[in-house]
């Protein structure tokens, strides 16, 4: 498919870069790869042990940020620290807006997602953080299209902290894609996934498909700092312009 058209599948484009506030993070089952499916559009990629992905955006009054930064790291410590089913707690400031957060969560499936909301901690989170919304947050529930080994822990998984993350550059999108051309459309994605996966200064390229509305095709991409974003976007694998 030529660029131009491709440059119009997105009808809603989101995009944006952050910085690590805290990355905890729990071992992973294992399991096996995935078995990909004849429409990707429809579910694109099912693995033995896909997470339940969960982002959550949220706007916080700036005379809080503190209050709410302390209160969210202090509870996803715990959430990978007691829950199970708990894999990844990642929680992340951008870059440009500094009220603007993103918490990129993963767990077993639904079911231990619906146990997390149950905890005292996150009971003890919610009363401290209410006050400092500016707004309603805005949850995203999601699959997991790529990496197809559904690995959502840290490098060195027998630590709670992720080395990757620190000083690193974060960088999120969301395109919502037309019907018609959303298996193609993936098909470009998951490749620039694969081939961005091979590059060392790539830490994390996860690419994600929201649950509730399949056409929202999400990534979460770690790099080691804004020059590696600047470089990956020059490879021949972004040249469908999928964030124009």
């Amino acid at each position: 498919m030529a660029v131009r058209m491709l440059r119009s599948l997105a009808r809603r484009v989101r995009r944006s870069c952050s910085r690590p506030l805290s990355s905890p993070t729990r071992r992973m089952m294992s399991g096996g790869g995935g078995t990909s499916t004849g429409n990707l559009g429809r579910n694109a990629y099912v693995s033995d042990a896909s997470p339940y992905v969960v982002m959550v955006r949220l706007s916080i009054k700036d005379h809080y940020l503190d209050r709410f930064i302390d209160a969210t790291i202090s509870d996803g410590l715990d959430s990978v620290l007691t829950e199970s089913g708990c894999r990844r707690f990642d929680i992340t400031q951008d870059h440009q807006q500094r009220n603007k957060f993103l918490l990129m969560e993963a767990y077993d499936n639904k079911d231990s997602f619906s146990s997390h909301l149950e905890t005292d901690h996150f009971a003890k989170w919610h009363r401290s953080v209410r006050p400092t919304f500016l707004c309603e947050p805005e949850v995203t529930f999601a699959r997991l299209l790529h990496p197809g080994h559904a690995n959502m822990d840290s490098i060195n998984p027998d630590k709670i902290d992720d080395h990757a993350f620190g000083t690193k550059l974060i960088r999120h999108t969301s395109h919502t894609i037309d019907s018609d051309f959303l298996n193609e459309y993936l098909s470009l994605v998951l490749f620039e996934a694969a081939e961005a996966s091979k590059d060392d200064s790539c830490l994390r390229f996860d690419v994600y498909q929201n649950i509730e509305n399949p056409q929202e095709v999400l990534s979460y991409e770690v790099f080691e700092d804004k020059e590696a974003a600047l470089q990956h976007q020059q490879l021949p694998s972004t040249h469908h312009d999928r964030d124009r």
